[in-house]
Protein backbone atom coordinates (compact mmCIF):
# COMPACT_ATOMS: atom_id res chain seq x y z
CA UNK A 1 0.00 0.00 0.00
CA UNK A 2 2.92 2.32 0.86
CA UNK A 3 4.66 1.71 -2.50
CA UNK A 4 1.10 2.38 -4.34
CA UNK A 5 0.47 5.77 -2.92
CA UNK A 6 4.01 6.81 -3.78
CA UNK A 7 2.68 7.17 -7.10
CA UNK A 8 2.91 11.33 -6.95
CA UNK A 9 1.33 11.39 -9.98
CA UNK A 10 -1.61 10.13 -9.28
CA UNK A 11 -1.97 10.75 -5.86
CA UNK A 12 -0.90 14.15 -3.06
CA UNK A 13 -0.66 13.66 0.15
CA UNK A 14 -2.36 16.48 2.01
CA UNK A 15 -2.14 17.74 5.77
CA UNK A 16 -5.74 17.20 7.10
CA UNK A 17 -9.17 15.77 6.55
CA UNK A 18 -10.62 17.42 3.56
CA UNK A 19 -14.26 16.76 4.48
CA UNK A 20 -15.11 19.89 5.90
CA UNK A 21 -14.19 21.94 2.72
CA UNK A 22 -15.12 19.14 -0.06
CA UNK A 23 -19.20 19.35 2.08
CA UNK A 24 -19.61 23.26 1.88
CA UNK A 25 -18.03 22.96 -1.68
CA UNK A 26 -20.71 20.83 -2.72
CA UNK A 27 -23.70 22.70 -0.72
CA UNK A 28 -22.48 25.69 -2.08
CA UNK A 29 -22.81 24.76 -6.25
CA UNK A 30 -26.27 22.95 -5.19
CA UNK A 31 -27.40 25.85 -4.02
CA UNK A 32 -26.39 27.79 -7.12
CA UNK A 33 -28.57 25.32 -8.64
CA UNK A 34 -31.14 25.76 -7.24
CA UNK A 35 -31.15 29.42 -6.74
CA UNK A 36 -31.09 29.49 -10.68
CA UNK A 37 -34.45 26.86 -10.70
CA UNK A 38 -33.04 24.22 -12.04
CA UNK A 39 -33.49 22.51 -9.30
CA UNK A 40 -36.88 21.54 -6.97
CA UNK A 41 -36.02 21.83 -2.93
CA UNK A 42 -36.46 18.21 -2.44
CA UNK A 43 -34.04 17.04 -5.29
CA UNK A 44 -31.80 20.28 -3.70
CA UNK A 45 -31.93 18.43 -0.37
CA UNK A 46 -30.84 15.04 -1.26
CA UNK A 47 -27.89 16.53 -2.96
CA UNK A 48 -26.60 18.40 0.11
CA UNK A 49 -24.54 16.73 2.82
CA UNK A 50 -24.16 17.94 6.44
CA UNK A 51 -23.09 14.16 8.16
CA UNK A 52 -20.00 13.73 5.09
CA UNK A 53 -17.11 11.27 6.25
CA UNK A 54 -13.68 10.99 4.89
CA UNK A 55 -13.91 7.74 2.28
CA UNK A 56 -10.93 5.39 3.68
CA UNK A 57 -8.95 2.93 0.96
CA UNK A 58 -8.24 -0.68 0.65
CA UNK A 59 -6.62 -2.38 -1.90
CA UNK A 60 -8.30 -5.40 -3.51
CA UNK A 61 -5.64 -7.93 -4.88
CA UNK A 62 -6.38 -9.53 -8.49
CA UNK A 63 -5.94 -12.83 -6.91
CA UNK A 64 -6.03 -14.79 -10.12
CA UNK A 65 -3.05 -12.56 -11.57
CA UNK A 66 0.53 -13.10 -11.81
CA UNK A 67 2.47 -11.48 -8.34
CA UNK A 68 -1.09 -10.03 -7.07
CA UNK A 69 -1.50 -6.46 -8.40
CA UNK A 70 -3.47 -4.19 -6.48
CA UNK A 71 -6.94 -2.28 -7.73
CA UNK A 72 -7.05 0.43 -5.43
CA UNK A 73 -10.88 1.27 -3.85
CA UNK A 74 -12.03 3.88 -2.68
CA UNK A 75 -15.85 3.51 -1.06
CA UNK A 76 -17.42 6.85 -1.02
CA UNK A 77 -20.91 6.61 -0.09
CA UNK A 78 -20.71 8.76 3.10
CA UNK A 79 -18.49 11.14 0.76
CA UNK A 80 -19.35 14.89 0.76
CA UNK A 81 -19.74 14.46 -3.49
CA UNK A 82 -21.21 11.30 -3.40
CA UNK A 83 -24.62 11.91 -4.06
CA UNK A 84 -24.08 14.88 -6.80
CA UNK A 85 -21.97 12.51 -8.03
CA UNK A 86 -24.49 9.95 -8.70
CA UNK A 87 -26.83 12.75 -10.06
CA UNK A 88 -24.15 13.74 -12.86
CA UNK A 89 -23.98 10.13 -13.52
CA UNK A 90 -27.46 9.60 -14.07
CA UNK A 91 -27.28 12.26 -16.65
CA UNK A 92 -24.52 10.84 -18.49
CA UNK A 93 -25.92 7.45 -18.58
CA UNK A 94 -29.33 8.57 -19.79
CA UNK A 95 -27.73 10.20 -22.89
CA UNK A 96 -25.23 7.46 -23.43
CA UNK A 97 -25.68 5.10 -27.12
CA UNK A 98 -22.69 2.66 -26.87
CA UNK A 99 -21.96 0.77 -30.00
CA UNK A 100 -20.07 -1.53 -28.30
CA UNK A 101 -21.32 -2.35 -25.04
CA UNK A 102 -22.47 -5.66 -23.63
CA UNK A 103 -24.56 -5.75 -20.08
CA UNK A 104 -22.87 -9.25 -19.17
CA UNK A 105 -22.25 -12.77 -19.68
CA UNK A 106 -25.41 -13.74 -20.90
CA UNK A 107 -25.90 -11.00 -23.43
CA UNK A 108 -22.56 -11.95 -24.58
CA UNK A 109 -22.84 -15.25 -24.64
CA UNK A 110 -25.61 -14.86 -27.08
CA UNK A 111 -23.70 -12.93 -29.62
CA UNK A 112 -20.52 -14.62 -29.62
CA UNK A 113 -22.07 -18.28 -30.36
CA UNK A 114 -23.84 -16.41 -33.59
CA UNK A 115 -20.26 -15.58 -34.73
CA UNK A 116 -18.61 -17.22 -37.94
CA UNK A 117 -15.35 -15.84 -38.16
CA UNK A 118 -13.06 -14.79 -41.33
CA UNK A 119 -10.77 -17.40 -42.42
CA UNK A 120 -7.37 -16.51 -40.66
CA UNK A 121 -8.52 -14.58 -37.36
CA UNK A 122 -8.40 -15.79 -34.44
CA UNK A 123 -9.30 -14.20 -30.79
CA UNK A 124 -8.22 -11.84 -28.77
CA UNK A 125 -8.96 -10.09 -25.58
CA UNK A 126 -7.81 -6.60 -24.92
CA UNK A 127 -7.64 -4.69 -21.42
CA UNK A 128 -6.82 -1.45 -20.52
CA UNK A 129 -4.32 -1.41 -18.06
CA UNK A 130 -5.85 0.66 -14.92
CA UNK A 131 -8.49 2.16 -16.50
CA UNK A 132 -10.20 4.83 -14.24
CA UNK A 133 -7.04 5.81 -12.37
CA UNK A 134 -5.66 6.44 -16.28
CA UNK A 135 -8.10 9.35 -17.29
CA UNK A 136 -7.00 12.83 -17.64
CA UNK A 137 -9.13 15.28 -16.87
CA UNK A 138 -9.00 16.90 -19.48
CA UNK A 139 -9.65 13.96 -21.98
CA UNK A 140 -13.42 13.81 -19.53
CA UNK A 141 -13.57 17.51 -20.60
CA UNK A 142 -13.80 16.88 -24.28
CA UNK A 143 -15.53 13.68 -24.31
CA UNK A 144 -18.49 15.96 -22.29
CA UNK A 145 -18.20 19.00 -24.93
CA UNK A 146 -18.45 16.97 -27.29
CA UNK A 147 -20.93 15.04 -26.41
CA UNK A 148 -22.96 18.17 -25.01
CA UNK A 149 -25.54 17.71 -27.89
CA UNK A 150 -27.21 14.48 -26.39
CA UNK A 151 -26.24 15.41 -22.85
CA UNK A 152 -28.79 18.79 -22.90
CA UNK A 153 -31.71 17.16 -23.65
CA UNK A 154 -31.06 15.33 -20.13
CA UNK A 155 -30.60 18.12 -18.33
CA UNK A 156 -31.75 22.28 -17.81
CA UNK A 157 -28.09 22.81 -16.23
CA UNK A 158 -26.06 25.02 -19.44
CA UNK A 159 -22.84 23.41 -20.34
CA UNK A 160 -20.28 25.62 -18.36
CA UNK A 161 -21.98 25.11 -15.39
CA UNK A 162 -22.74 21.09 -16.22
CA UNK A 163 -18.79 20.74 -16.55
CA UNK A 164 -18.32 23.09 -13.10
CA UNK A 165 -19.73 20.19 -11.34
CA UNK A 166 -18.63 17.34 -13.12
CA UNK A 167 -15.48 19.01 -12.39
CA UNK A 168 -15.50 19.34 -8.65
CA UNK A 169 -16.74 15.73 -8.73
CA UNK A 170 -13.86 13.96 -9.78
CA UNK A 171 -11.53 16.94 -7.98
CA UNK A 172 -12.91 15.95 -4.52
CA UNK A 173 -11.76 12.87 -4.54
CA UNK A 174 -9.83 12.02 -1.46
CA UNK A 175 -9.24 9.46 1.20
CA UNK A 176 -7.49 8.85 3.85
CA UNK A 177 -5.29 5.50 4.91
CA UNK A 178 -5.62 4.36 8.04
CA UNK A 179 -3.08 1.37 7.47
CA UNK A 180 -0.11 4.07 7.52
CA UNK A 181 -1.27 5.52 10.26
CA UNK A 182 -3.93 7.98 9.30
CA UNK A 183 -2.65 9.65 6.26
CA UNK A 184 -4.54 11.95 3.97
CA UNK A 185 -4.61 12.23 -0.03
CA UNK A 186 -5.95 13.55 -2.79
CA UNK A 187 -6.19 12.01 -5.99
CA UNK A 188 -4.94 14.28 -8.49
CA UNK A 189 -4.86 12.00 -11.90
CA UNK A 190 -7.88 9.55 -13.50
CA UNK A 191 -11.29 8.92 -11.12
CA UNK A 192 -11.65 7.07 -8.52
CA UNK A 193 -12.53 3.33 -8.12
CA UNK A 194 -15.45 3.84 -5.76
CA UNK A 195 -17.16 7.22 -7.36
CA UNK A 196 -20.36 7.00 -8.84
CA UNK A 197 -19.57 8.76 -11.55
CA UNK A 198 -16.28 6.83 -12.92
CA UNK A 199 -17.42 3.77 -14.25
CA UNK A 200 -19.76 6.10 -17.05
CA UNK A 201 -17.09 9.13 -17.58
CA UNK A 202 -14.69 5.36 -18.43
CA UNK A 203 -17.74 4.26 -20.37
CA UNK A 204 -17.87 7.61 -22.59
CA UNK A 205 -14.41 7.99 -22.54
CA UNK A 206 -13.71 4.51 -24.01
CA UNK A 207 -16.62 4.81 -26.96
CA UNK A 208 -14.51 7.91 -28.60
CA UNK A 209 -11.59 6.18 -27.87
CA UNK A 210 -12.34 3.08 -29.59
CA UNK A 211 -14.01 5.65 -32.33
CA UNK A 212 -10.75 6.68 -33.37
CA UNK A 213 -8.51 3.80 -32.48
CA UNK A 214 -10.73 1.56 -34.96
CA UNK A 215 -10.38 4.19 -37.46
CA UNK A 216 -6.52 4.71 -36.97
CA UNK A 217 -6.19 1.24 -38.35
CA UNK A 218 -5.88 -0.42 -41.89
CA UNK A 219 -8.07 -3.55 -40.99
CA UNK A 220 -11.98 -3.64 -40.23
CA UNK A 221 -13.18 -4.25 -37.26
CA UNK A 222 -16.67 -5.39 -36.99
CA UNK A 223 -16.70 -7.59 -34.00
CA UNK A 224 -15.45 -5.37 -31.20
CA UNK A 225 -17.29 -6.03 -27.87
CA UNK A 226 -16.87 -4.18 -24.69
CA UNK A 227 -17.56 -4.93 -21.03
CA UNK A 228 -16.07 -1.64 -18.72
CA UNK A 229 -12.46 -2.20 -19.73
CA UNK A 230 -12.45 -5.57 -21.27
CA UNK A 231 -12.74 -5.81 -25.28
CA UNK A 232 -13.48 -8.54 -27.47
CA UNK A 233 -12.31 -8.87 -30.90
CA UNK A 234 -11.29 -11.26 -33.56
CA UNK A 235 -8.23 -10.46 -35.71
CA UNK A 236 -6.26 -12.33 -38.32
CA UNK A 237 -3.42 -13.43 -36.47
CA UNK A 238 -0.64 -11.58 -37.99
CA UNK A 239 -2.25 -8.24 -37.33
CA UNK A 240 -2.92 -8.39 -33.39
CA UNK A 241 0.22 -6.02 -32.76
CA UNK A 242 -0.91 -3.76 -35.03
CA UNK A 243 -3.92 -3.11 -33.98
CA UNK A 244 -2.63 -3.08 -30.39
CA UNK A 245 -0.38 -0.68 -31.02
CA UNK A 246 -2.67 1.51 -32.64
CA UNK A 247 -5.14 1.78 -29.64
CA UNK A 248 -2.22 2.54 -27.40
CA UNK A 249 -1.77 5.69 -29.68
CA UNK A 250 -4.79 6.93 -28.45
CA UNK A 251 -3.52 8.22 -25.54
CA UNK A 252 -0.16 8.17 -23.74
CA UNK A 253 -2.17 7.86 -20.55
CA UNK A 254 -4.44 4.81 -21.61
CA UNK A 255 -2.54 1.73 -22.35
CA UNK A 256 -4.03 -1.42 -23.45
CA UNK A 257 -2.42 -5.25 -22.88
CA UNK A 258 -3.26 -8.43 -25.28
CA UNK A 259 -3.93 -11.27 -24.70
CA UNK A 260 -4.14 -14.41 -27.52
CA UNK A 261 -5.88 -17.62 -27.81
CA UNK A 262 -4.12 -20.36 -26.97
CA UNK A 263 -4.90 -24.06 -28.39
CA UNK A 264 -8.05 -22.31 -30.39
CA UNK A 265 -9.05 -21.23 -26.83
CA UNK A 266 -9.84 -17.60 -24.86
CA UNK A 267 -11.15 -16.63 -21.67
CA UNK A 268 -13.17 -13.91 -21.49
CA UNK A 269 -15.34 -12.66 -18.59
CA UNK A 270 -16.35 -15.98 -16.80
CA UNK A 271 -16.95 -17.44 -19.91
CA UNK A 272 -14.16 -19.84 -22.11
CA UNK A 273 -14.70 -18.97 -26.06
CA UNK A 274 -13.49 -22.18 -27.89
CA UNK A 275 -12.94 -20.79 -31.67
CA UNK A 276 -13.92 -24.10 -33.84
CA UNK A 277 -12.77 -25.79 -37.04
CA UNK A 278 -15.18 -24.29 -38.90
CA UNK A 279 -14.40 -20.77 -37.52
CA UNK A 280 -17.75 -20.73 -34.89
CA UNK A 281 -17.01 -19.88 -31.64
CA UNK A 282 -18.68 -22.03 -28.72
CA UNK A 283 -18.42 -20.93 -24.77
CA UNK A 284 -18.04 -22.79 -21.38
CA UNK A 285 -18.34 -21.40 -18.24
CA UNK A 286 -15.05 -20.68 -16.91
CA UNK A 287 -13.64 -20.33 -13.55
CA UNK A 288 -10.67 -18.21 -13.38
CA UNK A 289 -7.72 -20.39 -11.40
CA UNK A 290 -8.28 -18.78 -7.83
CA UNK A 291 -11.59 -19.70 -8.05
CA UNK A 292 -10.91 -23.74 -7.44
CA UNK A 293 -7.64 -22.98 -5.40
CA UNK A 294 -9.92 -21.16 -2.92
CA UNK A 295 -12.43 -24.24 -2.34
CA UNK A 296 -9.54 -25.85 -0.67
CA UNK A 297 -6.97 -23.32 0.76
CA UNK A 298 -7.63 -20.09 2.81
CA UNK A 299 -8.60 -17.14 0.68
CA UNK A 300 -8.25 -13.43 0.82
CA UNK A 301 -10.81 -12.69 3.23
CA UNK A 302 -10.19 -15.18 5.86
CA UNK A 303 -6.08 -13.55 5.50
CA UNK A 304 -6.99 -10.18 5.39
CA UNK A 305 -10.42 -10.06 7.35
CA UNK A 306 -9.96 -5.63 7.93
CA UNK A 307 -9.08 -4.87 4.47
CA UNK A 308 -11.53 -2.47 4.54
CA UNK A 309 -10.92 0.25 7.44
CA UNK A 310 -14.04 0.60 9.71
CA UNK A 311 -15.50 4.07 10.03
CA UNK A 312 -15.07 5.37 13.63
CA UNK A 313 -17.87 5.07 16.18
CA UNK A 314 -18.10 8.95 16.47
CA UNK A 315 -17.98 9.72 12.75
CA UNK A 316 -20.89 7.28 12.26
CA UNK A 317 -24.66 8.96 11.64
CA UNK A 318 -28.20 7.81 11.17
CA UNK A 319 -27.75 5.61 14.74
CA UNK A 320 -29.08 4.30 17.51
CA UNK A 321 -27.35 4.53 20.55
CA UNK A 322 -27.25 3.93 23.75
CA UNK A 323 -25.73 5.59 27.27
CA UNK A 324 -25.44 3.78 30.31
CA UNK A 325 -25.85 5.96 34.21
CA UNK A 326 -22.70 5.59 35.72
CA UNK A 327 -24.53 5.40 39.19
CA UNK A 328 -27.27 3.01 38.67
CA UNK A 329 -28.05 0.38 35.73
CA UNK A 330 -30.53 2.80 34.10
CA UNK A 331 -29.55 3.86 30.91
CA UNK A 332 -30.86 5.67 27.72
CA UNK A 333 -31.58 4.84 24.23
CA UNK A 334 -31.70 7.59 21.25
CA UNK A 335 -31.49 8.32 18.00
CA UNK A 336 -29.71 11.17 15.43
CA UNK A 337 -29.37 11.89 12.01
CA UNK A 338 -26.47 13.71 12.67
CA UNK A 339 -22.33 12.43 13.38
CA UNK A 340 -22.83 10.45 16.59
CA UNK A 341 -20.02 12.73 18.31
CA UNK A 342 -22.40 15.98 17.77
CA UNK A 343 -25.13 14.47 19.39
CA UNK A 344 -22.59 13.52 22.40
CA UNK A 345 -21.60 16.97 22.47
CA UNK A 346 -24.77 18.35 22.96
CA UNK A 347 -25.72 15.54 25.81
CA UNK A 348 -22.78 16.88 27.24
CA UNK A 349 -23.69 20.41 26.91
CA UNK A 350 -26.74 19.75 28.54
CA UNK A 351 -25.20 18.03 31.15
CA UNK A 352 -22.48 21.02 31.70
CA UNK A 353 -25.29 23.35 32.16
CA UNK A 354 -27.36 20.72 34.19
CA UNK A 355 -24.03 21.15 36.80
CA UNK A 356 -23.47 24.67 36.41
CA UNK A 357 -26.95 25.36 37.49
CA UNK A 358 -26.61 22.64 40.90
CA UNK A 359 -23.43 24.26 41.53
CA UNK A 360 -24.96 27.95 42.12
CA UNK A 361 -27.60 26.48 44.45
CA UNK A 362 -30.91 25.74 41.75
CA UNK A 363 -32.99 22.43 42.66
CA UNK A 364 -35.09 20.74 40.89
CA UNK A 365 -37.99 22.97 42.13
CA UNK A 366 -36.30 25.94 40.20
CA UNK A 367 -37.96 27.04 36.90
CA UNK A 368 -33.94 27.08 35.64
CA UNK A 369 -33.72 23.72 36.21
CA UNK A 370 -37.36 22.73 35.05
CA UNK A 371 -36.56 23.70 31.79
CA UNK A 372 -33.35 21.74 31.28
CA UNK A 373 -34.74 18.82 32.38
CA UNK A 374 -37.10 19.08 29.60
CA UNK A 375 -34.96 18.61 26.87
CA UNK A 376 -33.67 14.75 27.39
CA UNK A 377 -34.35 11.93 29.66
CA UNK A 378 -30.44 11.91 30.09
CA UNK A 379 -30.72 15.41 32.13
CA UNK A 380 -34.19 14.76 33.59
CA UNK A 381 -32.72 11.70 35.49
CA UNK A 382 -29.20 13.10 36.14
CA UNK A 383 -30.97 16.12 38.05
CA UNK A 384 -33.53 14.26 39.95
CA UNK A 385 -31.30 11.06 41.01
CA UNK A 386 -28.01 13.57 40.97
CA UNK A 387 -26.79 11.02 38.71
CA UNK A 388 -24.20 11.05 35.83
CA UNK A 389 -23.36 9.02 32.41
CA UNK A 390 -20.69 7.86 30.83
CA UNK A 391 -20.92 10.04 28.06
CA UNK A 392 -17.44 8.95 26.73
CA UNK A 393 -18.54 5.10 26.83
CA UNK A 394 -21.53 5.62 24.66
CA UNK A 395 -22.25 2.34 22.17
CA UNK A 396 -24.33 1.98 19.13
CA UNK A 397 -27.16 -0.18 19.20
CA UNK A 398 -28.10 -0.20 15.15
CA UNK A 399 -27.34 1.67 12.22
CA UNK A 400 -29.25 2.22 8.99
CA UNK A 401 -28.34 3.73 5.45
CA UNK A 402 -32.48 5.41 5.46
CA UNK A 403 -33.14 7.77 8.19
CA UNK A 404 -36.78 7.54 7.95
CA UNK A 405 -35.81 3.90 9.23
CA UNK A 406 -34.44 5.55 12.54
CA UNK A 407 -37.58 6.09 14.92
CA UNK A 408 -38.68 2.53 14.18
CA UNK A 409 -35.49 1.08 15.05
CA UNK A 410 -35.23 3.01 17.94
CA UNK A 411 -38.35 1.96 19.17
CA UNK A 412 -37.52 -1.57 18.78
CA UNK A 413 -34.39 -1.34 20.86
CA UNK A 414 -36.51 1.22 23.61
CA UNK A 415 -38.92 -1.72 23.73
CA UNK A 416 -36.59 -4.72 24.46
CA UNK A 417 -33.91 -2.76 26.61
CA UNK A 418 -34.02 -2.95 30.37
CA UNK A 419 -34.16 -0.10 32.44
CA UNK A 420 -34.63 2.41 30.18
CA UNK A 421 -35.20 5.75 31.58
CA UNK A 422 -36.68 6.76 28.02
CA UNK A 423 -40.56 7.96 28.06
CA UNK A 424 -43.13 5.63 27.08
CA UNK A 425 -44.10 8.04 24.52
CA UNK A 426 -40.78 7.26 22.56
CA UNK A 427 -42.60 3.69 21.60
CA UNK A 428 -45.76 4.94 20.50
CA UNK A 429 -44.50 4.82 16.86
CA UNK A 430 -44.11 0.88 17.18
CA UNK A 431 -46.95 -0.77 15.56
CA UNK A 432 -48.62 -4.05 17.81
CA UNK A 433 -47.56 -6.14 14.63
CA UNK A 434 -43.68 -5.73 16.15
CA UNK A 435 -44.54 -7.38 19.26
CA UNK A 436 -44.51 -11.38 18.58
CA UNK A 437 -41.33 -10.46 16.86
CA UNK A 438 -39.60 -8.64 20.13
CA UNK A 439 -41.16 -11.05 22.42
CA UNK A 440 -39.10 -13.40 20.75
CA UNK A 441 -36.02 -11.29 20.00
CA UNK A 442 -35.94 -10.18 23.94
CA UNK A 443 -36.07 -13.86 24.91
CA UNK A 444 -32.95 -14.87 22.80
CA UNK A 445 -31.17 -12.04 24.26
CA UNK A 446 -32.14 -13.03 27.83
CA UNK A 447 -30.93 -16.83 27.16
CA UNK A 448 -27.88 -15.19 25.29
CA UNK A 449 -26.70 -13.22 28.74
CA UNK A 450 -27.52 -16.07 30.94
CA UNK A 451 -25.16 -18.24 28.89
CA UNK A 452 -22.63 -15.35 29.09
CA UNK A 453 -22.91 -14.99 32.84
Amino acid sequence: MRAFLEDDQTYRRVTKDLTSMYQSQNNSIVKRIQDLKLLDPFAASKLKTYIAVCPKIYDKPKAHKPGLPLRPVVPCMNAPSYELSKFVSTIVKTSLTSKYSIKGSFSFCNYVNSLELPQGYVLVSIDVVALFTSIPKNLVKQTIFRHWNELKQNTPICLDLFWEVTEFCIDSSYFVDQLLKGQFYQQIFGTAMGNPLSPIIAEYVMEDLLENALASTPIVINNLKKYVDDLFLALPEGNIQEVLDSFNQQNEHIQFTVEREENNRLPFLDMMLVRLDNQTVKTEWFKKPIASACKQHKNIGSLLPLVKDKTPLEERSNVVYQINCEDCDACYVGMTTQKLKARISKHKSNMKKLQTLQQAGHTTRDAVIVDIMETTAVVNHAAREKHTFKLDETKILDTTNKARNLPILESCHINNTPNTINKRTDTDNLHVAYAGFLHWLRNKQQRARGRNE
